[in-house]
């Protein structure tokens, strides 16, 4: 499948993805008009935007590169970024969630105006990533119960405290920000699986995929997303995703079903911690300020 089509695939399953969400943005209304004081967060969306690793397609040779972060999407993607900062909103794993559905956007339609991708990013955030974050981060703690419990799931770095803060360690890292672990090649068939699917499934496909997502988060040095070799490619990523599907029907019900609050509660006490605590260790989303180095 060449670039071309790619980005079509994605595009199309974002359009089918905002006919289905036709309500109005709330985070939007609440977007001041003119961002007064910019300069108070300006340098740490500037890092935060230095750390991506978002790597799409080299035209000029096989494999990838990461993104210029000079380029349109970025520009847009910092402009979005400042707008959430400014309400409160803001973390930095939000950008490695968005920019490969901005790059697939300004890909598909080089004239599109920053007011249609904004709207775009917000339905897909607000019916998706905000789904997790909510009240307390309830949805991400059950689901990642859940995961942990799974035949199938483990987990390279000794199971500490100090390691892993309770239970945000795969939310953080990879369950909802596979751009880290993929490049654009791949993530096309990734978003849009996620796009049409349950909630839930990004856990279920972090499953499938494990073994894959292990070696790469563990490699030394870090692993290269660039090199040629780390794109999987269409048959191998449609596997992946064959084998979640079916993944998917022996284990759906468990998430469907999710745990009590009160079970997650009282996970983190006989851990250790209580909810609050893990939220404010900083493991996976911190607003208004980086989190990761």
């Amino acid at each position: 499948m060449k670039m071309s089509k790619k980005v079509q695939l994605l595009s199309q399953e974002i359009t089918r993805f905002i006919d289905r969400h036709q309500e109005e943005s709330f985070l939007i209304k609440k977007f001041p008009k003119e961002i007064d004081n910019l300069s108070e967060f300006e340098e740490t969306i500037d890092r935060d935007i230095q750390r991506l690793r978002f790597c799409v397609p080299n035209p000029n040779r096989p494999g990838s590169h990461e993104i210029d972060k000079t380029s349109t999407p970025v520009v847009y993607l910092k402009r979005l970024a400042a707008k959430l900062y400014s309400i409160d909103e803001y973390y930095q794993e939000i950008l490695d969630f968005l920019i490969p559905i901005i790059y697939t956007e300004v890909s598909a339609n080089k004239d599109i105006e920053y007011s249609v991708i904004e709207k775009h990013c917000m339905v897909i955030y607000e019916n998706f990533l905000y789904m997790y974050l909510k009240d307390n981060y309830a949805l991400a703690l059950s689901y990642e119960l859940i995961l942990r419990k799974m035949d199938g799931y483990y987990i390279t770095k000794p199971i500490d405290l100090e390691e892993i803060k309770g239970i945000f360690v795969e939310l953080s890292h990879t369950a909802l920000w596979f751009s880290r672990i993929f490049a654009y090649d791949d993530l096309v068939y990734i978003y849009s699986y996620l796009l049409q699917s349950e909630l839930y499934t990004p856990y279920v496909f972090f499953l499938a995929a494990i073994d894959i997502i292990r070696e790469r988060e563990n490699a030394k040095p870090i692993f290269n997303l660039g090199n040629p070799s780390a794109i999987l490619g269409e048959d191998k990523m449609m596997a992946l995703i064959s084998k979640s599907k079916k993944l998917d029907k022996k284990i759906g019900h468990f998430f469907k079903k999710g745990i009590s609050p009160s079970t997650i509660t009282m996970f983190l006490v006989l851990a250790g911690i209580g909810v609050g605590a893990a939220i404010a260790a900083g493991v996976c989303m911190s607003k208004n300020r980086s989190s990761k180095e």
